[in-house]
């Protein structure tokens, strides 16, 4: 651990300082809010995403045509209509 720390600072003083900031400080910033906005997205968004899906899944299963079902369809539905 602690020499892979020294290989580090030694790569890390061998790279030009601006190339350096920009790698290990704004890219890396970047690329942290990134997945920090996106991650925030779908905590948010997770109901709006995947309703249409349980919508689909309740009007399959009361539907006439639903020989191509998957099997837990009817299942979820039983749990929904308790």
């Amino acid at each position: 651990m602690f020499c892979l720390y020294i290989n580090i600072k030694e790569i890390k003083e061998k790279i030009p300082h601006k190339m350096r900031d920009f790698f290990f400080g704004r890219l890396s910033a970047a690329l942290l809010g990134f997945f920090g906005l996106f991650a925030a997205f779908l905590g948010f968004f997770r109901f709006f995403l995947f309703s249409h899906l349980y919508i689909f899944i309740i009007f399959s299963a009361n539907g006439e045509s639903n020989k191509h079902r998957p099997r837990y369809v009817h299942w979820f539905y039983k749990l929904r209509r308790a």
